[in-house]
């Protein structure tokens, strides 16, 4: 006599090892949504393990021959451009999410896709060059477009 009852299978039934390994090449935007799947997602994806993870697996496959052009003047360009090192091309555009006072950023250096960027004001001038003022500083990770902002009074330089 047949078994006429169906099995289905869910995620839940693939081994622990095999949903990390995929888990871990998804987009970082995709992951972001699945945290709300279910707690067990949530605090599988939050997990310095799991990050430090995700982190290595995109950096052995992204293209190192790329540059990341930050706009010094948001006020005639709001994106940053991530263009190929070889071709010239445009790979991607990213919206800059934060208004600055001054309408200009400068790139201080990034480590795994964070960026830290701070606010210049050059209206000052000392002399026969330009003192360089240093506002707000910024921490943004581009790829899921999220920022926050460092209180600038900790970083201003005194005259």
């Amino acid at each position: 006599m047949a078994d006429n009852v169906e099995h289905t299978t869910t995620f839940n039934d693939l081994p622990e090892e095999a949903t990390y390994k995929i888990f871990t090449r998804l987009p970082v935007k995709t992951l972001i949504r699945s945290t709300s799947v279910c707690k067990k997602w949530y605090s599988n994806f939050t997990k310095p393990t799991f990050i430090s993870a995700h982190i290595q697996h995109s950096l052995s496959c992204c293209n190192n021959n790329s540059v990341l052009v930050v706009p010094m003047d948001l006020q005639s360009c709001k994106y940053s451009t991530l263009i190929s090192a070889h071709t010239g091309e445009i790979l991607k555009k990213y919206k800059v999410p934060f208004k600055t006072k001054t309408n200009s950023l400068n790139l201080c250096g990034s480590f795994n896709g964070i960026l830290c960027l701070n606010e210049i004001d050059f209206g000052k001038v000392s002399g026969s060059h330009i003192v360089e003022d240093y506002q707000e500083l910024y921490l943004w990770n581009p790829s899921v477009g999220k920022f926050r902002t460092l209180f600038s009074s900790c970083f201003k330089k005194r005259g």
